[in-house]
């Protein structure tokens, strides 16, 4: 009896032992390491975060060289309607220049406007975030010695600290800790996805950040009075690491982790760097912009192309309902893509000789890919047209001298008695009669035209060229004539049409290179 009075408080006292053990092995230790299944993603954050540099770069660079393209396509399609004039395609060549400069301009001010601020932000947010890791994670890495200090272990419960396989490795877990140089690549999304930081531990309690004993100790991560790393101690709260991620605990406890949740929404504090971060790369995991793309399909469904044609060629002031599609049959005679093509084609296949623009050697257009290249060759082109108007200007000027006066009066009395549209005839030599109101031929010009008609015995005009059936006889009518009056020529400037050549009068050949001239220097006026 005496026996059992004695035994009972015995085994009361290694009962209240045992279960205390027990109920201090639930919590992790204080100021001990933190497990691998804690520093491993954020190493791996660290690596993913060190390449949104490097998708921006090329996701920038991708924008640029489709705003590139699409310039040198429409200089392209400038230089081919400048040196053809007359071609059937020449109104699609410069609708299609129109559309590309357009493209090229949107591009441009979108990057300016938008993309270049979203992609400085991704990058530089991302920077942010991988610099507080990187410097908590190097610290606690550094923190090491061969008995007393371990701050990032091998393993889950073991005091055996984590080391180097190689330089950007720690154990076998990829893991550099510093910035790598930006290549362009863009980048898959592995542990940062829209979904969040995926792989990242998170909360508080038991053992999960850090084992539940060990030999080895860490004081960085703790701020209690006991093993902390503050002076005569713990600090008046708990410390915050890694931009918030991290909680250091200012009580003998573990240490905590943010929620996933709080790290792609919040939105004050320390911890907003990482939802700030995950929403500016998110914007950047997308497929390249419509602005950089390619416009395709039938004619109508493109945008730019369709408002090119629209203010070029089209009917309708309002540009509305069915006036689209009209412009587009009108530059394309069609709206199918395939119609395009053709002409892209075809522009591309053009011939550009040696010595254009100082060329050593000729090319086809489509293989000039040089920005500035092409533009050298689109000036050359303006200057050979200038150069062309120029003289046609002065061929007119000299056809003029020899006109019929009973024509000219003629002109000028069509006018009647509008003086704005006589005024618009002042270069023929007609005048507005204030005492008469009517449009008339200036006195002094009618006498100079009698004058030089008499001094060329009136060929220039009396001459039907029209009755001259063979080419022989066509070109003698020239001959004692101050100007050319009769040309054996058919209807094109280009000379395409053989099969209908015949004996022509001066004035109607002139008339076309005249018109020739205002189409050409029309086009000049399109690229300004």
């Amino acid at each position: 009896m005496q026996s059992s009075q004695w035994l009972q408080p015995l085994v009361l006292f290694v009962m209240t032992v045992i279960l205390a053990t027990a109920l201090k092995r639930v919590d992790a230790a204080t100021g001990v390491g933190i497990k691998k299944s804690t520093w491993e993603p954020l190493c791996q954050v660290s690596e993913e975060l060190d390449g949104i540099a490097g998708h921006v770069l090329q996701e920038a660079t991708e924008m640029i060289a489709a705003t590139i393209d699409f310039d040198a396509a429409a200089k392209r399609a400038r230089i081919f309607s400048l040196k053809n004039p007359m071609h059937k395609w020449t109104k699609a060549a410069i609708t299609i220049a129109t559309a590309y400069e357009a493209k090229a301009a949107a591009a441009v001010r979108q990057l300016k406007d938008t993309y270049i601020k979203q992609q400085v932000e991704a990058a530089s947010r991302s920077a942010y975030v991988k610099g507080r890791v990187d410097d908590f994670l190097k610290l606690l890495e550094q923190t090491v010695d061969g008995s007393n200090n371990a701050c990032l272990l091998a393993d889950e419960n073991a005091d055996t600290p984590v080391k180097r396989s190689a330089t950007t490795k720690l154990g076998q877990t990829e893991c550099k800790l510093s910035q790598s140089p930006i290549t362009a690549t863009r980048r898959t999304p592995t542990h940062i996805t829209t979904a969040g930081y995926i792989n990242l531990v998170e909360g508080t309690g038991g053992d999960k950040h850090q084992p539940t004993a060990a030999s080895k100790e860490c004081h960085l991560t703790t701020a209690h009075t006991s093993k902390g790393f503050a002076k005569g101690g713990g600090t008046a709260a708990a410390v915050t690491v890694m931009a918030g991620y991290l909680t250091i605990p200012n009580t003998a406890g573990e240490l905590a982790t943010a929620t996933k949740a709080n790290l792609i929404t919040a939105s004050e504090g320390g911890i907003a760097a990482w939802s700030h971060a995950h929403a500016a790369i998110n914007l950047l995991d997308r497929t390249l912009p419509t602005e950089y793309a390619n416009e395709s399909g039938d004619l109508t469904e493109r945008a730019a192309l369709k408002e090119a044609a629209q203010n070029l060629f089209g009917e309708a002031k309002d540009h509305q309902g069915s006036d689209g599609k009209k412009a587009i049959e009108a530059v394309f005679s069609n709206t199918k893509a395939d119609t395009i093509n053709t002409i892209i084609t075809l522009i591309e296949k053009e011939d550009i000789p040696k010595g254009a623009a100082a060329r050593p050697t000729p090319a086809k257009l489509g293989e000039i890919k040089n920005s500035i290249e092409l533009t050298n060759l689109l000036s050359y082109y303006q200057q050979r047209l200038s150069q062309d108007f120029e003289t046609l200007d002065k061929r007119l000027e000299e056809s003029t001298k020899h006109q019929d006066p009973k024509a000219t009066e003629k002109i000028c009395g069509e006018a009647k008695d509008d003086e704005d549209k006589c005024k618009g005839l002042k270069d023929k030599g007609c005048s507005f009669n204030e005492q008469d109101k009517k449009c008339e031929l200036k006195k002094d010009v009618k006498e100079k035209l009698e004058k030089s008609n008499q001094e060329t015995g009136g060929k220039d005009e009396k001459t039907d060229c029209s009755k001259l059936t063979t080419q022989t006889e066509c070109e003698k009518a020239n001959e004692g004539q101050t100007t050319k009056v009769c040309g054996w020529k058919g209807e094109n400037t280009d000379g395409s049409d053989k099969g209908t050549y015949k004996c022509r009068d001066s004035s109607f050949l002139l008339s076309k290179h005249f018109a020739l001239s205002v189409v050409s220097a029309a086009f000049v006026a399109l690229l300004f």
